[in-house]
């Protein structure tokens, strides 16, 4: 049997932001993309007063990094990513995505390393008065626990060449799985 376990008060040990920089180029770009003026601020002050947050973003990043696309390349590297600092979540983020990636993703279902999920808005219905619901859910199916879920909102192309994505973390593709793996 597999188990994940934390210890009783355990918490996040973030490098410093001078250390952090110099750890993978992709995921700093995520980080900065859109902070005018103080990306460093804006990581310390996550660092302190969202660290659980600030984890899912950076574990999300890493996993999204990892992904291989159909043409050879990353998720995060020819498409721009903006995160929406003040929608971080435990669990997943939002962003502002490069519509094309929609297309990689797509390409991704069809080789079967993804499945795309009906009911898109029903798991994620929106942010009234923000975010409009989700109209197309994704997700991976590389492996059998901690896969990773996107999902996305599609505004008008001819106004926005980007997407709002939502990626989470989809822990479990197979239940059982988690109980039969030795």
């Amino acid at each position: 049997m597999a188990l994940l376990a934390i210890p009783n008060n355990g918490r996040f040990h973030f490098p410093p932001w001078e250390q952090f920089k110099e750890v993978d180029s992709r995921i700093l770009r995520l980080v900065t993309n859109g902070a005018l003026g103080d990306p460093a601020g804006r990581y310390s002050e996550s660092v302190e007063a969202s660290p659980m947050q600030l984890g899912a973003l950076l574990n999300l990043a890493t996993a999204i990094r990892d992904i291989p696309l159909d043409d050879g390349t990353s998720p995060l590297d020819n498409y721009y990513w903006e995160v929406i600092w003040d929608l971080l979540a435990p669990d997943r983020f939002w962003a502002w995505v490069d519509a094309r990636l929609a297309d990689r993703i797509q390409a991704l279902a069809d080789l079967h390393a993804f499945a795309p999920e009906a009911s898109s808005a029903g798991w994620h219905p929106g942010i009234p008065g923000r975010i409009d619901p989700s109209t197309r859910s994704w997700k991976q199916t590389r492996f059998d626990v901690s896969n990773v879920g996107l999902r996305s909102t599609k505004l008008p192309a001819e106004l926005f060449p980007i997407l709002m994505v939502i990626p989470w973390s989809a822990w479990l593709l197979n239940p059982i799985s988690i109980f039969t793996k030795t």
